[in-house]
Parts: structure tokens; C-alpha cells; sequence
């Protein structure tokens, strides 16, 4: 499984101990890959540093991708294409590729460890937006994500070769085809 923008290998780690038995990670930042591939208990996993839209592996390469939380950390939809399109170009005829991000529709949302933007407010297509998550010790940290309609997505991804598009919502406790 390749786990593009793989940050400190949380989401490789867990795919490994689920049952997936080797993951590629990628990501831009190299301290992040430093720290994924310094990890303990990294397993069958490898990390490496790629320039953001470009992948060193031939096509066909990947049973399956994940992409979780990159498209909401990049601010150009063509930066977007560009990593829809490799991750297609690198799967196998068939495979899945899965993005997790923040729903776009969960604006002022309370979840259990952070909210979505401001409530009452409204974002455009590639518009900044606040995210607050919860620390441990009862405070909030800010951070800025980009705000991308749906269809942003489906776009992107219906450009760069995926057909079979499925979005999958999911709602504290629960998780909803859309």
C-alpha cells in the first residue's frame, strides 16, 4: 500500500498491524520522513522523501493507496491533480485509492477533538478555514486548512483517471455512503 503524504507513519503503522504487510510512505518533508522511518515499530514499512505530485515508482506498482489529510494541506487544485494522477498512474488496474480529509459540509462542527471553521460561516473552493483541535489539557490549537468542496475532489479525481468515484461520510459515530 503506498501512504502518500505519510507524515510520521501513524497511518502506515496502522494498516501494518491490520493486516496490510508492507507499506510505501511518501511525503514532502523530510523530518517527517526522518521520524516515520526512526519509528519502532515501523514493521514492513518504507519511507522517502518525493517532491509533492511526483513518485519515483513504476506504473502499476500499488495494490492500494491512502492519502490522508494532503489535499486539505495544499492550497492549488493543480498541485491536487498532480497527486491524484500519480497515485493513479502507480496503482494496479482495479486498485483502490482512499483520501481521508475533512468533510466539507462540517462547517462549525463540534466532533469530539475538534472543530471545522467558524460556525455560521461559509468557505469557497480553496479558501482558507480554521480547524481547532482539543488538547489533552483542555485547550484548543489552530491550525489552517484549505477548504475544497466535494466536487473539487470528484473533479480531481475524475481527471486523473478514476471512474468508479465513492464518497464515503463520515458522521460522529457512524460512516455514510453519500
Amino acid at each position: 500500500v503506498l501512504d502518500y503524504g505519510c507524515g510520521r507513519g501513524k497511518v502506515s503503522r496502522r494498516l501494518l498491524n491490520n493486516g496490510i504487510s508492507k507499506v510505501t510512505g511518501v511525503d514532502i518533508s523530510a523530518t517527517m520522513v526522518a521520524k516515520a522511518s526512526e519509528h519502532p515499530e515501523r514493521g514492513h514499512s518504507s519511507y522517502q522523501q518525493v517532491e509533492s505530485g511526483l513518485l519515483p515508482f513504476a506504473d502499476g506498482t500499488f495494490d492500494a493507496a491512502v492519502c490522508c489529510y494532503v489535499f486539505i494541506n495544499n492550497n492549488d487544485k493543480a498541485e491536487l491533480l498532480k497527486i491524484a494522477k500519480e497515485a493513479f498512474r502507480t496503482l494496479k488496474s482495479g486498485a483502490v485509492f482512499y483520501i481521508l480529509d475533512t468533510n466539507p459540509d462540517s462547517i462549525g462542527i463540534k466532533f469530539s477533538s475538534f472543530k471545522n471553521g467558524e460556525s455560521g460561516a461559509v468557505y469557497g473552493d480553496g479558501a482558507t478555514r480554521p480547524v481547532y483541535l482539543d488538547l489533552p489539557d483542555g485547550n484548543s490549537f489552530k491550525i489552517i486548512d484549505t477548504h475544497w468542496e466535494k466536487q473539487t475532489y470528484l473533479a480531481v479525481l475524475q481527471q486523473a483517471g478514476f471512474n468508479d468515484v465513492q464518497v464515503f461520510e463520515h458522521r460522529e459515530g457512524e460512516v455514510t455512503a453519500a
